[in-house]
């Protein structure tokens, strides 16, 4: 007798794709209130002394055998924030592109310390979580999937 005929088959389907079970706003927040936790530790580390800040990401490099395999690397996180003229800025992004708040005002007065700018990271991570950028984070997730989907 066959090993396959000795299986039990049944009409009951794989379920599909986690990725379409999330909202494209949960989504977005979520990547965006990551990004937001990644800068303010890197604020952290700065206001320590250290003048970079690393994250391991995943990716994949050829071994010696020419096989792929995921490895870690440490990448250094660009800061979000600037100085110019004494005074720190926060220029927040997603999908690469400027988050806008406010009309033609494109960046965050955050005083003249990183704490301050720490305070203000911190501040718009509360925000993010309340939903206060929720149709803005939307926006701007569906503008880069369709960004993405020209290609």
């Amino acid at each position: 007798m066959s090993i396959i005929k000795t299986l039990n088959f049944t009409d009951i389907e794989a379920p599909k794709s986690n990725r379409n079970a999330i909202s494209t706003v949960d989504r977005a927040r979520g990547k965006f209130l990551a990004a937001i936790n990644t800068q303010i530790d890197a604020v952290g580390a700065f206001i320590s002394g250290e003048t970079s800040y690393t994250v391991s990401k995943k990716s994949y490099a050829t071994n010696d055998d020419g096989q792929r395999q995921r490895v870690n690397r440490d990448v250094e996180v660009r800061p979000i924030w600037f100085e110019q003229d004494g005074q720190f800025f926060i220029a927040l992004r997603y999908a690469n592109k400027p988050l806008v708040l406010a009309k033609n005002k494109p960046s965050i007065a955050a005083g003249n310390t990183l704490e301050t700018v720490r305070d203000v990271l911190v501040q718009i991570r509360d925000a993010v979580q309340a939903g206060e950028l929720d149709k803005l984070l939307e926006q701007s997730a569906t503008e880069a999937r369709q960004r993405l989907s020209k290609k």
